[in-house]
């Protein structure tokens, strides 16, 4: 019999090629063939594993990763979407804060007027707690008219070395005149060119007081520290130290310490209606004017801790007792380090009736 119960003859006759020999090999061969065979297919099923449990792990890894990406993606966008909410119900209440600081500038009880030397009032409003900054324009330092000394004393006391004051004072005064001509230590068109500015000088005054950040050899840094104490709106080369921040006053030379805190707090306890003598400051001019430009900043603070800030200039309008002020800038803006709710601002007057 041959293959399978079939005789020799028909078993043999279906039998070709490679497969034939390996049949008709003689029997002594047969278990170094059949070894071969064996091992060769053992091995291929267990390579094929390996790759396989080597593509799973990868398609694991790569179904980890997205997850992660996805959730971390919906975690951003919820808390997007919370801050985005909060802030739209903190900016409104914030804004309340300007039109009380309307309503109290121009109380007809002056001894419920709002001072307007950067103090700090707080009144509750809707559920949240707002405070209330109101400077005078008066109490700051004109940049358009301003002469040089006084720039680069202000300058040298917010930290700048007497050389670098000097020259930044010298740049203002060439940005905002109409001349060509470079003052001193100031700046030109060529200078700025040399710096790799594509731009040079105005040459006339200064539309706020941010464009001090284009005039060459001013930092952010040094941009931020005198920005509060500046102003575009008084057209006057001197200030008034009864509306004054006490922080200007403390960074202005000529005047003793002691004299200026004893100054500051006789300001602070004295009625609006009958304000103190201003004091002398050296080398500056002093004016005593009726405040018509104010700067208000206000800030909401939420119960669950979120808070907005609006900042507005006010210019008073002799038009109308029903619009009593015109509005020169209005700017949402969020809190940084310096909000008026951190544990060091000092309140000077506080409602605890809420209106709203």
């Amino acid at each position: 019999m041959g293959v399978i119960g079939l005789p020799s003859s028909l078993a043999l006759g279906w039998l070709t090629g490679p497969l034939k020999r390996v049949v008709l090999q003689p029997l002594s061969a047969a278990p170094y063939s059949t070894s071969r065979v064996t091992m060769d297919n053992r091995a291929a099923p267990v390579h094929n594993r390996g790759v396989a449990m080597i593509l799973v792990l990868w398609v694991l890894v790569i179904l980890t990763v997205m997850a992660g990406s996805f959730s971390l993606n919906m975690r951003r966008g919820i808390d997007l979407v919370r801050n985005v909410k909060s802030r739209s119900i903190a900016s409104p209440v914030a804004e309340a804060g300007i039109y009380y600081a309307m309503m109290y500038l121009t109380a007809k009880d002056k001894t419920k007027q709002w001072r307007s030397d950067g103090s700090v009032y707080e009144f509750p409003f809707a559920g949240a707690r707002v405070r209330v900054s109101i400077h005078d324009e008066a109490g700051k330092i004109d940049i358009n008219h301003a002469k040089a000394p006084l720039l680069a004393n202000l300058l040298e006391n917010v930290g700048e070395s007497a050389e670098s004051a000097a020259s930044i004072a010298d740049a203002i005064i060439d940005w905002r005149d109409t001349d060509p001509f470079r003052q001193i230590n100031g700046a030109e068109e060529d200078d700025y060119f040399d710096a790799g500015l594509d731009y040079g000088p105005r040459n006339q005054s200064l539309q706020t007081v941010s464009e001090l950040q284009m005039i060459l050899g001013f930092s952010n840094k040094l941009y931020q520290s005198i920005k509060p104490y500046l102003t575009v709106y008084t057209g006057s080369n001197g200030i008034d130290p009864t509306r004054a921040s006490a922080e200007l006053l403390r960074v202005l030379p000529g005047v003793h310490s002691d004299t200026l805190e004893g100054y500051i707090n006789e300001r602070s306890m004295s009625a609006i209606a009958e304000p103190i003598s201003p004091i002398s400051l050296e080398g500056i001019g002093t004016v005593t004017t009726k405040g018509s430009v104010f700067s208000v900043y206000a800030e909401a603070l939420l119960p669950g801790g979120d808070q907005a800030g609006v900042f507005a200039v006010l210019k008073k309008s002799t038009r109308s007792e029903k619009t009593p002020f015109q509005f020169l800038q209005w700017k949402t803006q969020f809190p940084n380090k310096n909000s008026l709710f951190m544990d060091s601002v000092l309140v000077v007057g506080q409602d605890n009736d809420d209106r709203s």
